[in-house]
Parts: C-alpha cells; sequence; structure tokens
C-alpha cells in the first residue's frame, strides 16, 4: 500500500506541478492572475461530471452538502490542490528507518 500511496503521490506532485505551470503561463498571457479551478478540470475531462457530482450528493441524502462546502472545494486551484495532495500522499507513503535493536558494540 506504501508503493501504491507513493507512486500516486509522485503523480499528483507531476501533475500539480505541470498545472501550476501552465497557469502561470496564462498568468503571463493574460496579465492577470488565473488558476483553472477544480471545477474547470472536471468539466473538462467530462462535461456531465459536475451535475453527477450533485445528483450523487442529492441522492445520497447530503444535499445540504451541496452548496456551503462542495461548490467552495470546486472553487480552489486544481494545481495546487493536486500538489498539496500529492505531498500528503508521499509523506505517508515514506519508508520509516529501521532502528538498531539493542546496543550495537564499538570495536
Amino acid at each position: 500500500m506504501k508503493f501504491l500511496a507513493r507512486l500516486l503521490g509522485l503523480v499528483l506532485v507531476a501533475g500539480g506541478f505541470i498545472g501550476l505551470v501552465v497557469d502561470g503561463t496564462r498568468s503571463i498571457v493574460n496579465n492577470s492572475l488565473s488558476f483553472a479551478t477544480i471545477r474547470e478540470v472536471l468539466e473538462t475531462l467530462s462535461s456531465h461530471a459536475v451535475t453527477q457530482l450533485q445528483a450523487a450528493a442529492g441522492r445520497l441524502g447530503y444535499s445540504w452538502l451541496w452548496d456551503p462546502v462542495l461548490v467552495d472545494i470546486l472553487r480552489l486551484p486544481a494545481s495546487i490542490v493536486a500538489f498539496l495532495f500529492g505531498v500528503a500522499l508521499l509523506w505517508i507513503g515514506q519508508h520509516k528507518p529501521i532502528e538498531p535493536f539493542g546496543h550495537v558494540a564499538s570495536r
């Protein structure tokens, strides 16, 4: 499981970095700071993803969760969220050093 966490973490960090480069390029061209939001990325991947997410929240009985929470989450910059989530997965999947057992005698 740690291997999968590290692998997914590396993919998300790389994707977040690429997203930051694309957002930076777009900001330079437009002469204003602009980030691609999670909503824009979801709509690019699938045109019905946001409406399906809203329908799923209502179907599961969490319709109250849609407007105050999920809408605000969808407004976050996708590249920064991917980068931070990737760093968290890398931290979770890191190798722990094996501590020596007992006292190692010197020669």
